[in-house]
């Protein structure tokens, strides 16, 4: 008799399982079938301890969904058939009979598409800056394309560092967590003896989204109006000059400034601000009376005539400011800062989920309205994903590396 039940069991596991709902206490439509409803108390304790796993039968409360997993529910599934007429003991056998069916051939369904929920993007700044205006070209256009939410998180922190790190160490290779880096990537791990991560073997390089040339900003009110002139007050002013940094020691901007200081044998102050939305202002107020950072961060600030252009860190002069001369324009040869912004997966990313991002990605960088965006920004599509954008990764970390160690810059 038993064998019968069990052969009754087998044969209906499948469609049980996907019937499947759970209730808050096993109560006695605990399966969602009608066969529940005729059972004896002893069979639907059976029946709720083999799919359930609670022995409890009780009289009704709502059902939710399922949230046992399909496979598990479908050996123990499989003993339904069988609980009205056996005992606890013959658990055992029921749940043998429902591996050996899965062996035979009773196959879970395949896994939905991806993404089937909303998308974390982590934005190591704070809102406003930069780095979150970048991510916020991408996410509206990224969940258009999925058909799901693109949510960003702001969580500034050490120049990037702290949410780099909370990344690395938390995020699952599912694709529902992705962060934005950028070129603070290579300086942190540059510029510290002992770094706790190494990018290019825990991130997972998805594209480079956007590139900006740096540029070098005074406020208008002091007196100098070209870079020698700023320099030549430096020299005069040692250390009585402040120079802003966004996210502190180890950025980008620290590190661009640093080199500067170097080039020019120049000593100024170091005041660190979360972010551009707070540096930026300080300039402007005359609070800090240097700033080297990206020009598409003060490109609607300059308007106001408070801020001063004095060089683009660049090789040829930039469209947003046409009329600032190059560094070696300006008599300082040599020094080129840019800043790059780049989408990243945790480690191990799965292999169809990097390929699917990667392709809606490299979409919305070929999109003339993500294009005139950056271009209003200061700044130009990129252009590598994938394993070339790893590389350049690679590169971007030794030519940090040797650029910390041939200025002496101080290692962290």
């Amino acid at each position: 008799m038993i064998w019968e039940n069990v052969e009754q069991g087998v044969m209906g596991s499948v469609r049980l399982a996907r019937r499947h709902r759970c209730v808050s206490v096993c109560a006695r439509r605990c399966c969602g079938t009608r066969g529940a409803m005729s059972m004896s108390t002893k069979g639907r304790q059976i029946a709720c301890f083999v799919v359930c796993g609670n022995v409890a039968v009780s009289d009704a409360s709502p059902t939710v969904l399922c949230h046992v997993p399909y496979e598990r529910l479908l050996m123990r599934g499989i003993a339904y058939g069988a609980a009205a007429s056996v005992t606890f003991m013959h658990v055992k056998r029921l749940v043998f009979a429902a591996c050996t069916a899965v062996l035979l051939g009773v196959s879970a369904p395949a896994s939905a598409a991806y993404p089937e929920r909303p998308i974390r993007l982590i934005v190591p700044f704070p809102a406003g800056s930069a780095n979150d205006l970048v991510a916020r070209a991408v996410n509206e256009r990224l969940a258009k394309r999925i058909g799901k939410p693109v949510v960003i998180e702001n969580r500034p922190g050490a120049a990037g560092a702290t949410a780099m790190q909370a990344f690395v160490d938390s995020a699952t290779p599912d694709g529902y967590q992705i962060i934005l880096g950028s070129v603070s990537i290579g300086t942190h791990f540059a510029i510290r003896k002992k770094p706790e991560m190494d990018p290019r073997s825990d991130l997972t390089p998805l594209v480079m989204v956007s590139n900006s040339p740096m540029t070098i900003n005074i406020p208008s009110s002091l007196a100098a109006t070209n870079l020698g002139a700023f320099i030549d007050y430096l020299k005069a002013n040692p250390g009585k000059a402040n120079y802003a940094t966004i996210g502190g020691n180890g950025g980008a901007v620290h590190l661009y400034t640093l080199l500067f200081m170097k080039a020019t044998g120049t000593r100024v102050t170091h005041v660190p601000y979360p972010g551009s939305p707070q540096a930026v202002p300080a300039l402007m107020d005359n609070q800090v009376q240097l700033l080297i950072v990206d020009n598409g961060s003060i490109v609607g600030s300059a308007q106001t005539g408070k801020i001063r252009v004095l060089a683009a860190a660049s090789p040829t002069r930039i469209p947003t400011f046409p009329d600032a001369p190059t560094t070696t324009e300006a008599g300082l040869q040599g020094f080129h800062a840019a800043a790059w912004y780049g989408l990243f997966g945790p480690r191990k990313l799965a292999p169809d989920v990097r390929a699917t991002l990667q392709k809606h990605l490299l979409d919305i960088l070929a999109d003339e309205g993500f294009k005139s965006d950056m271009e209003r920004r200061g700044a130009q599509p990129g252009v590598l994903s994938g394993e070339a954008f790893g590389q350049f990764l690679s590169k971007e970390i030794d030519g940090w590396k040797a650029i910390v160690s041939e200025a002496g810059l101080e290692l962290q």
